[in-house]
């Protein structure tokens, strides 16, 4: 299985794990693509989307249609990488998440 991402899981090489994986894999790639509600109602909670960078499934574009489903404060980070980006950057991922949830302010250039 080849996701697109330079980083995988080990446990889809597993013939024995496969089955037990795979159905709820396509379940959730079946909603992503299929479900688009009509005029949601935004939330009335900040959002902060985050994401990689070279993420093949996960665009900046994405990670920015959640702006309008907030009605208080919405900020995104990109992280160097791609979809597993939270690997080697799970340290600097806390450590903004920290910050925001704390209501201090986002670092870099990469935000918004």
């Amino acid at each position: 299985m080849h996701d697109g991402c330079t980083r995988r899981s080990a446990v889809y090489d597993d013939p024995d794990l496969r089955p037990l994986l795979l159905p709820s894999l396509r379940g959730d790639f079946r909603l992503i693509e299929s479900c688009r509600p009509v005029a949601p109602a935004p939330l009335r909670a900040p959002v902060t989307a985050v994401g990689g960078v070279d993420d093949p499934g996960c665009s900046l574009a994405d990670l920015l249609s959640w702006r309008p489903l907030t009605t208080p404060t919405y900020k995104h980070q990109v992280f160097p990488g791609d979809h597993f980006y939270l690997v080697p950057h799970e340290a600097e991922l806390l450590a903004y998440l920290n910050r925001r949830w704390r209501g201090g302010r986002s670092p870099g250039p990469s935000c918004c």
